[in-house]
């Protein structure tokens, strides 16, 4: 936070979400073991090296580090794929074939403006259809299989964010990620389902 603070900014509402309502968010998960696991840093399908059905290796390792928590890895690989769905289909028009949740989500939710990222974002996490309750299922699935609560998702989305926010020097490609990180935090309780109820 302290190096998203110094590059990104830091206005009052983020101050309140990471040192007030995050914090808030770690009583629930008092006593909860959270494995610290190796991190790929940029844990997306593109990376992924598949052979004969099996996956055969990973690449770009260079934002990977030996410690780290595993919701990164997690979050990057649930919903990397939508933003190629994003960059397929423009923000003012059409939707991608397969994926008609994606237009109502951003219809719904609105897309954020000069960025291509944000509707898929939440297309995969709060959206409609066969793509988005993979995602959810895909979630459940590993946090359960880390015995960690559902309610981490909830914390650690934000702190997920905030992560990508930094992983390009982009005036963009940051300003969508902390419009995104925003709206989660202010409309979310009106706008968006909880996310570990959707993905409890």
């Amino acid at each position: 936070m302290a190096r998203y603070r110094a590059e990104v900014g830091w206005n009052s509402w983020e101050s309140r979400l990471f040192t007030e309502r995050l914090p808030a968010l770690c009583g629930a998960l008092s006593g909860t073991d959270v494995p610290v696991v190796a991190v790929h840093g940029d844990y997306a399908p593109g990376n992924v090296l598949v052979s004969n059905g099996r996956v055969s290796g990973v690449i770009d390792w260079e934002l990977g580090r030996s410690a780290g928590l595993p919701f990164s890895d997690l979050f990057k690989f649930a919903v990397s794929y939508s933003s190629y769905l994003d960059r397929a289909s423009p923000s003012a028009y059409g939707t991608p074939a397969g994926h008609p949740g994606w237009a109502l989500a951003r219809d719904r939710w609105g897309a954020i403006p000069g960025w291509t990222n944000g509707t898929g974002i939440l297309y995969a996490l709060f959206g409609s259809g066969w793509f988005p309750d993979l995602v959810r299922s895909f979630l459940h699935l590993h946090l359960r299989r880390l015995a960690i609560s559902p309610v981490a998702a909830r914390l650690f989305l934000p702190v997920f964010l905030a992560e990508q926010a930094l992983a390009l020097e982009d005036p963009a490609y940051r300003g969508g990620y902390r419009a995104l990180i925003r709206l989660l935090n202010e409309q979310g309780e009106a706008r968006l389902p909880r996310l570990d109820e959707v993905v409890a």
